[in-house]
């Protein structure tokens, strides 16, 4: 009778622990001991890639090795994984990234290790025929209750072009009647709207990365920026040196892009910037943000032999955005010519610090789309 009731108590207790375990992920949070760093644009690769739906973005470490950690406010009892593995953009580019061969599991709750796993086997990515990634399913051998998941890739399949390993999702799964159910995110709409910001500030870097193969002294091609009164050419070349042309509209010039009004002879001899009409120097990126764009520092000599540091911000415009808004108010019926399917929609806009009156903004849409460039860079291992 004895040994009933303990045996009793133990499966009440069992039974209550379970009943505190979630049914999704709630307040997910993920870090990584390692993310790629590529280019300018420091999130690329960002970790929360991996649970976004958006399987045109991955995760991928700096190296064939790192840790990938899972926390959530509320215990789960983990059973199952599901994994897309590897850069899994395409069958074309699947294979020139390290995938993961092995990994380990380590759950934790309450800061204590709870449980952990041997070496998982996880095969390459295969594709279906219409071209969508089909994921990896994994069953643990034993359950791990905790509050967070360490994934630690312990060997790879070799990439063909890199030694960054790559995970395009992740999803973490619980027992439900001998079947796996796949939790969801509770924080799903917050993650998604940052990443939003993120693709935004990556857009606008590839804008300035194409202006940048476009208009160079060598192409003798510009980027023309314009708005009512004056335009600039502005040329970026490969060794960090740039090239801008300024110059007013007169009354007999058409720009590249005819606004409604083309000239105000007032507002250009009030305007300090057209002492000098062009500059030659250096230029860098120094950082790129969702709402200011690339900051663009233009170092260079003035006539009188001083050095000046300007600062400029470039953004790419979408129709949805308010600044497309302002362009329509300029081109007035002409906005019908631009073609948004080939080209990009720029804006360039001055920082008050550079001592002129007022900051000073101009579009430009004669850079065009490279699909070919873009297609290019999309199937180019990081």
């Amino acid at each position: 009778m004895k040994y009933l009731v303990l045996i009793l108590l133990m499966m009440n207790l069992s039974t209550c622990k379970k009943k505190n375990l979630a049914n999704e992920l709630n307040d997910l949070k993920i870090t990584t001991s390692s993310t790629l760093r590529e280019h300018e644009v420091p999130w690329d690769h960002d970790p929360y890639y991996l649970v976004s739906g958006n399987n045109k973005a991955v995760w991928c470490a700096e190296g064939s090795t790192a840790t990938i950690s899972l926390e959530i406010s509320s215990p789960i009892e983990l059973k199952y994984l599901r994994i897309i593995n590897g850069r899994a953009l395409s069958s074309k580019v699947i294979n020139q990234n390290p995938q993961i061969s092995k990994l380990k599991l380590t759950s934790y709750s309450g800061g204590k290790k709870s449980g952990s796993t041997e070496d998982i086997k996880i095969d390459k990515t295969e594709f279906e025929k219409s071209g969508k990634a089909i994921p990896r399913e994994i069953t643990l051998e034993k359950s791990l209750i905790g509050d967070k998941f360490d994934l630690e890739i312990t060997d790879v399949h070799e990439g063909t072009h890199s030694k960054n390993v790559c995970v395009t999702s992740i999803e973490l799964g619980i027992d439900e009647e001998k079947k796996p159910k796949y939790l969801p995110v509770s924080n799903l709409k917050e993650i998604i709207e940052k990443l939003k910001t993120l693709d935004i500030a990556k857009r606008h870097y590839w804008a300035f990365n194409m202006l940048k193969k476009y208009s160079n002294l060598e192409t003798k091609r510009s980027g023309k920026f314009c708005n009512i009164n004056r335009c600039l050419n502005l040329f970026l070349n490969s060794d960090g040196t740039f090239a801008l042309e300024r110059y007013p509209l007169k009354p007999d010039e058409e720009p590249e892009i005819e606004f409604r009004e083309t000239y105000n002879e007032e507002a250009i001899q009030k305007d300090p910037m057209f002492a000098f009409k062009s500059s030659t120097g250096s230029y860098k990126s120094n950082k790129i943000s969702p709402e200011e764009g690339v900051e663009l520092n233009l170092r260079f000599y003035d006539e009188n032999g001083n050095e000046q540091n300007e600062f400029w911000y470039l953004k790419s415009v979408k129709k949805n955005e308010k600044l497309f808004d302002d362009f329509k108010t300029l081109m007035g019926v002409k906005v019908k010519d631009y073609n948004s399917k080939s080209y990009y929609l720029l804006h360039l806009k001055s920082v008050k610090e550079n001592g002129y009156h007022s900051e000073m903004e101009f579009f430009s849409y004669n850079v065009p789309y490279s699909l070919k460039e873009e297609e290019e860079r999309a199937e180019t291992a990081p």
